[in-house]
């Protein structure tokens, strides 16, 4: 997988501001970015030989944090904020066996807020790694502010 650059996504100001930094790979420029409340769509440009029925897309949720107990798997990336691979047995019929390592959202856990990513119709067998743009948003990712503001 051939990345051409990275971007930087930022929420904007407020409670709960965050950025990460993103990789963009080759034959998958980005499209455009749409914001709405609090939610963020990432979408990408793909290559021909794929075909999709919703357009490739990353959408970033921030939310108000529940107090409940970390998820025992929950690690701390370099900025110190936990996160998450969170894998939806909802999403899946009746009986699903999830495979090591196979997860449906990446969620980061703020002190009042959490962010939520879910990759869609992302083509892993097309040049496009959700595995390499995990590991870069997650070493990237930070709340910006004050901690009560995280």
């Amino acid at each position: 997988m051939t990345t051409s650059e990275t971007k930087t996504f930022s929420s904007g100001p407020g409670n709960g501001y965050f950025e990460f930094r993103y990789p963009i790979f080759k034959k998958w420029p980005l499209k455009g970015i749409q914001s709405k409340g609090n939610e963020w769509k990432i979408f990408f440009d793909w290559p021909p030989v794929v075909e999709f029925e919703i357009a490739p897309q990353i959408v970033i949720t921030r939310s108000i944090r529940i107090p409940r107990e970390m998820n025992i798997s929950a690690k701390q990336n370099r900025a110190e904020v936990f996160y998450d691979f969170v894998q939806d047995p909802s999403l899946y019929v009746s009986g699903h066996t999830f495979q090591p390592g196979e997860w449906d959202y990446l969620e980061f856990y703020g002190a009042s807020h959490e962010v939520r990513l879910n990759f869609i119709s992302l083509g892993e067998d097309y040049g496009f790694s959700r595995k390499i743009s995990a590991k870069a948003i997650i070493e990237s990712f930070h709340f910006i502010g004050t901690p009560l503001d995280q």
